[in-house]
């Protein structure tokens, strides 16, 4: 799917997109897609445009004109186990924030980036 596409895909569809990667493909993203699904799932989902590219999932608080501007990019390294996380305020920022986390801080950092570039609260990652 191109970058610049709009966000036409539900949630549901996103999560299948993950859903069929691991089960039918066998590939190694079970971390993604239980992030996914738990993103999906959130009181927050319906306050974030959605899209992917690839296996990353591209995340933003407003409609894109394009996918390379105000948007989170969220990667899973299978090969590391950590997710990536990748934020560009404008195509071509040279300040871009970036992440590295093991898959246990994947969702505390989902939930920090949105709620500082985008000002929407995610709840809580439950105690262990």
């Amino acid at each position: 799917m191109s970058e610049e596409a709009f966000s036409m895909r539900s949630w549901n569809e996103i999560v299948a997109n993950y859903d069929d990667a691991v089960v039918r493909h066998r590939l190694p993203y079970e971390p993604m897609r239980d992030l996914v699904r738990r993103l999906a799932e959130s009181p927050a989902a319906p306050e974030l445009e959605r899209n992917t590219s690839m296996h990353t999932l591209l995340v933003s608080n407003a409609p894109a004109r394009s996918w390379r501007e105000n948007v989170l990019r969220i990667t899973f390294i299978a090969e590391s186990q950590e997710f990536e996380f990748e934020y560009a305020h404008y195509d071509g920022d040279t300040n871009i924030d970036r992440k590295r986390c093991p898959v246990a801080d994947g969702w505390d950092t989902l939930s920090r980036f949105v709620r500082y570039k985008f000002g929407i609260l995610l709840p809580d990652a439950p105690r262990a």
